[in-house]
């Protein structure tokens, strides 16, 4: 078997990566799944398995000839989508040693071999993207209620010098949200409710710890924002648009982030099909409820 190297979505001690081989399948090596929840979700036939990958992985699709660097599906049962933003993928488990020489896999780490006819691409060729300034705008037109659901442990883009990497520094720079603050208090003081949901790992990673510490400013201004470890979210919920964050606006417009492969935002897509918006109302309520009030939260 003969493969050629996709893209990887490596950190320190981990490194997904995505093949193509020359008998039209994928090779997918990530983490090896030791859950008890998530395997209870797999059908396991003989000579299969399972891995874990981030779900940017497959951004990397794009260079074997998708329009878009995203897929839309993998067929049942390959692909269940954690609410820590990943993909479990199910296939057949790579033991070709030609293959397994061509790659460097760590013991916690295995492959497995999917069909390249499983993966769905999108039927659109581009996505259209607002920028952060015009989904604001939006958000600032709202008749009744902005919702936010946030899904990331970090929206820090590496090496970049803001309020984050000074906060990370010891110094406290809160000036960059004085016109994000002033919309709210317009808001809220017009009779508007803006709220979020910020879905975390405990323990938290330092973004998290550094929104927390700042999320009084926002609580000041009107705005209700409540946490949910990562761990209580309610068994068996699947977040709907492929775990991205997503802005609901007056129970009829989604605003769906997109980020890079480093987390650096790209922009905002807009959804407004009535399907999808009636499933992320009930994933927010159910949400809204479930979550701890910022007040109750403690890091």
């Amino acid at each position: 078997m003969q493969l050629r190297f996709l893209g990887e979505n490596s950190k320190v001690g981990d490194c997904p990566t995505l093949y193509a081989t020359d008998r039209d399948t994928y090779l997918v090596q990530g983490w090896k799944i030791f859950a008890n929840d998530l395997l209870a979700q797999l059908d396991l036939g003989e000579g299969e398995t399972a891995v874990e990958v981030p779900t940017e992985l497959f951004e990397h699709l794009e260079k074997d000839g998708h329009l878009s660097g995203e897929f839309r599906r993998l067929e049942d049962p390959l692909m269940v989508l954690t609410p820590g933003g990943t993909y479990v993928v199910q296939g057949w488990e790579v033991a070709d040693p030609e293959a397994l020489s061509q790659m460097s896999i760590p013991d916690y780490e295995t492959v497995v071999e999917v069909s390249k006819a499983a993966i769905t691409a999108p039927r659109r060729n581009h996505v259209e993207l607002i920028s952060s300034t015009e989904r604001n705008r939006l958000i600032e037109s709202v008749a009744h209620d902005a919702f936010h659901l946030e899904l990331r442990d970090d929206y820090s883009v590496p090496l970049e010098d803001g309020p984050y990497e000074k906060w990370l520094g010891g110094v406290v720079d809160d000036d960059f949200m004085g016109p994000w603050l002033s919309m709210i208090r317009q808001l809220t003081q017009g009779g508007k409710t803006v709220r979020r949901v910020r879905v975390v790992t405990e323990p938290h990673a330092p973004y998290v710890r550094w929104e927390h510490e700042g999320t009084p400013l926002n609580e000041q201004a009107g705005e209700q924002i409540r946490w949910l470890p990562r761990h209580e979210v309610p068994e068996g919920l699947s977040f709907p648009l492929a775990g991205k964050d997503w802005w609901l606006l007056d129970d009829r417009l989604l605003a769906v982030g997109h980020f890079d492969g480093s987390g650096r935002v790209l922009g905002s897509e807009l959804v407004d099909d009535p399907e999808t918006v009636a499933e992320c109302i009930r994933v927010r309520d159910l949400l809204w409820e479930t979550a701890i009030r910022h007040s109750e939260y403690k890091p």
